[in-house]
Order: structure tokens, then C-alpha cells, then sequence
């Protein structure tokens, strides 16, 4: 039997599988640290947990020329329904187990979580209207998914983001800033939690956009990818002074969780038209302008006033509210009118 722990280190060094998932030729595990790492552990949790070799299978993404072959087939057979897919790329693996080794593969070949719904409660679920979480459904090919996934929302970007710059959104507005490593989960904001979230990734998208037009074969969208790096790089982080340093404030507290790459403004999006039209984050974009344009209340106290208040709880409160001021104007004029009448007595009849 293989063991899993020198499996895992030979897929890791393998520059092979490093540059089949990068898409250059000059990749290396210095340069695409925060993937080599979010690759890493994804392997470790989703693949090794199952064994790299059984008694009854071997695992077909442990070996390296295993796990490039896997890439490659849901490259070329992206428009492929979900499950003639599965058993096209697993048919060695138990069929309780196709579905998260198929999930691993779209997440480290696309940075795609097509079962996040599986690691989110329903009540998260219940609190966003858009398409999220997502779950891959077996009659839709990749392409048919991501088509899904993506929907468009026309917003025109401000000729001025500034007030969307991420150390404002934290220091003035509370929201704490988290990085993802899946896509769709790009400027995600959790009104409850105050936690946005945001796809760090830089590298690699930038990375991924370069090459997109000659691997990806249409399957990921290159404005997708344009306008993940447009909102990093002109709205949350535009690498003026104190931007730059909350970047790397990011990557040093939080252990190089966020890509180093942050702090490096790639030439890729310039030059760029203003206004920039957005077709895919607009509006998730236009959530956070809501968010600071009503900024979410700054303790506990007033998030909980705020979400048991309703119109009508609020008529209620305001008629109770006229009720006692007419009242208490009643009351002050019977009190002024005793006092006029014991100071006339006090006057008439005096001690």
C-alpha cells in the first residue's frame, strides 16, 4: 500500500501538476505560494482522507500523471453532463465517493466550490436571495453550471471607489474582510456576520486570465476573471498608502492566508475605460454601496431593535407613543389647574 504522506509531498513537488493548474511555464511553488498551499490542503482533506490505495481502488487523482489526466478530460469534456462525467473520470471509485472526488478536481482546476451548499447551514442559505450556496445538478455540464452560477447584473463601477476601499469598510463600517479561495464566493457580504469575503487569489487569476483563451476553451468567462481583478485592484485595494497597508496587514495577521501578491499591482487590467462596466459582480458591488450608504449598527443593542422592527411594529409604537404624549399633556393640564385653584384659595382664605 502507498503511503499517503509520501504520496502527497511527490503530487506537491511535482512542477508538472503546478504548471497544468497555473497555466505557465514558469510556475513555481515560490511564486504561487497561497495556491500551492490552498492545493495542499484541499488534497489532504478531500483525497488522502479516502486513501490513495485500497484493497477494492487507487485513488485516481494520487498520482500525478493520474490527477493531470483528470484535468485534462474536464477540460476537453466541460460540456459533458455531471453524471455521464463521473463515470467517464471515476469509474474506478466507489460511487459514494465520485461526487467529492469530482468536487476536488473543479476546485483546484477552476477554484470552483460546486457543492458549497454541503458547508453552509440553511439558515445562511435562507439569507441570501442570489444563486449561493450552489450544487452542481447532475443534467448540467461545467459550462451549463458555471452559466448558472455567473448571472449577469448590469452596474456601472463610480468614477470614484474610494469609499469602497477595504481598510474603510473595516475601520468605519465594521466588516471584516476574509479571504476565499472559491470564486463564486467573491464579494460575498454576510449582513449578520458584518464578513465579506473576498477571492485572494490574485496570482493565479491573473495567471488564468493571460492563458484563458487557449486552455480554459470558453468554460470560465475571461470578463469573470478581468473584473475579479478590476475590484481587487481599483475598489478594495488600490495600493494607495494606507490600502498597501492594510493589504499586508491582511497577509501578516491572518498567516499569509491572503496571496503576498496582493501588494502587486499586475499590469493586466491597464489600461481600462472608466466608467467600468460590470456584468457579473454589479451586484454584489451595489450590496456594499447600500451597506455604506446605511451602515450596520454599531452594537448589539441596535441590531436587535433594528431586526425586530417592522412598518407596522413601527405605526404601533408611534400611535402608543402620540397616546402618552396626549396623556401627559392631559395630565399637566389638570395639575396646572388644581395649582390655579389651590393658589386662588390660598389668596381668597389666606392662614
Amino acid at each position: 500500500m502507498m503511503n499517503s504522506s509520501h504520496s502527497l509531498s511527490a503530487l506537491l513537488v511535482n512542477e508538472d501538476v503546478l504548471r497544468t493548474l497555473c497555466h505557465s511555464l514558469e510556475s513555481s511553488h515560490d511564486q504561487f505560494a497561497a495556491f500551492s498551499r490552498f492545493y495542499r490542503n484541499t488534497m489532504h482533506a478531500n483525497i488522502y482522507p479516502l486513501g490513495p490505495s485500497t484493497g477494492s481502488f487507487t485513488h485516481p487523482l494520487a498520482s500525478p500523471i493520474g490527477f493531470i489526466e483528470a484535468v485534462s478530460t474536464l477540460r476537453s469534456q466541460c460540456e459533458t453532463p455531471k453524471k455521464a462525467l463521473l463515470e467517464q473520470l471515476f469509474s474506478s471509485v466507489p460511487r459514494d465517493k465520485q461526487e467529492k472526488c469530482l468536487r476536488t478536481l473543479v476546485k483546484v482546476a477552476f477554484m470552483l466550490d460546486t457543492a458549497s451548499y454541503e458547508s453552509f447551514s440553511d439558515v445562511f442559505q435562507l439569507r441570501f436571495e442570489e444563486a449561493f450556496p450552489v450544487n452542481w445538478k447532475n443534467h448540467q455540464s461545467l459550462v451549463d453550471f458555471i452559466q448558472a452560477t455567473f448571472s449577469p447584473s448590469a452596474y456601472q463601477a463610480a468614477q470614484s471607489h474610494s469609499k469602497l476601499k477595504a481598510w474603510k469598510l473595516q475601520k468605519r463600517y465594521g466588516i471584516t474582510i476574509v479571504p476565499t479561495n472559491d470564486l463564486i464566493q467573491h464579494l460575498l457580504y454576510d449582513p449578520r456576520s458584518q464578513v465579506l469575503s473576498v477571492f485572494h487569489q490574485v496570482l493565479l487569476t491573473e495567471s488564468m486570465f493571460n492563458q484563458v483563451n487557449m486552455v480554459f476553451r470558453g468554460i470560465l468567462p475571461p470578463r469573470i476573471l478581468r473584473e475579479t481583478l478590476y475590484s481587487i485592484y481599483r475598489i478594495l485595494f488600490p495600493l494607495d498608502e494606507k490600502s498597501a497597508k492594510f493589504a499586508r496587514q491582511l497577509i501578516n495577521e491572518q498567516d499569509g492566508r491572503f496571496d503576498h501578491s496582493l501588494l502587486q499591482d499586475p499590469g493586466t487590467i491597464h489600461p481600462m475605460s472608466e466608467p467600468f462596466q460590470f456584468a457579473f459582480w454589479g451586484k454584489r458591488l451595489q450590496r456594499l454601496e447600500d451597506v455604506v450608504a446605511h451602515p450596520p449598527p454599531t452594537n448589539r443593542l441596535i441590531s436587535w431593535i433594528e431586526r425586530h422592527t417592522s412598518e407596522r411594529n413601527a405605526l404601533t409604537v408611534a400611535i402608543v407613543g402620540l397616546f402618552f404624549a396626549a396623556l401627559f399633556g392631559l395630565l399637566g393640564v389638570m395639575v396646572g389647574v388644581a395649582q390655579l385653584v389651590l393658589s386662588y384659595y390660598a389668596w381668597k382664605y389666606p392662614a
